[in-house]
């Protein structure tokens, strides 16, 4: 993964600054259908839907802090855990330098979420091992090699 031609911290600062919440469903008011009554249903986009369970990617360099956010949430009742609090915990612990030059690394994650007293390892592994994985994962693919 490369990063823009700006330095890291304007693009955390802008990235940041976008929208963290979710957006609300949509109500919409039927009248008429039965003779002095309204009736309100709830609906959601076909986006809300799509992210439903998944804390959404808001800049290009974030994907591991999504993810991982996403696992903390929903995987390690987590409620709370933003995209943004997994990028801030993890410029914490990682080396600023090499984040400027190559990005987050899983180690960045791994160091990360031992800060929260959670265990962090790493493997290599076939994708058909995948299947027989039992916890939440993130998954790196190489489709190069």
């Amino acid at each position: 993964m490369t990063l823009p031609r700006w330095p890291l911290a304007a693009a955390l600062a802008i990235g940041l600054a976008l929208p963290l919440g979710n957006t609300q469903a949509a109500t919409i008011r039927l009248g008429g259908i039965v003779p002095g009554t309204v009736i309100n249903k709830d609906v959601q986009s076909i986006r809300e839907r799509r992210y439903e369970n998944l804390v959404e990617q808001r800049t290009d360099f974030s994907c591991g802090a999504a993810s991982l956010a996403t696992l903390l949430k929903y995987a390690y009742q987590r409620p709370d855990t933003t995209e943004h609090d997994v990028l801030a915990g993890m410029l914490e612990v990682a080396d600023l330098e090499l984040v400027q030059q190559q990005g987050f690394s899983l180690l960045d994650l791994k160091n990360y979420v031992e800060t929260l007293g959670l265990r962090g390892r790493g493997y290599e592994v076939d994708a058909e091992t995948l299947d027989d994985v039992s916890i939440p994962v993130i998954v790196l693919l190489d489709l190069n090699g």
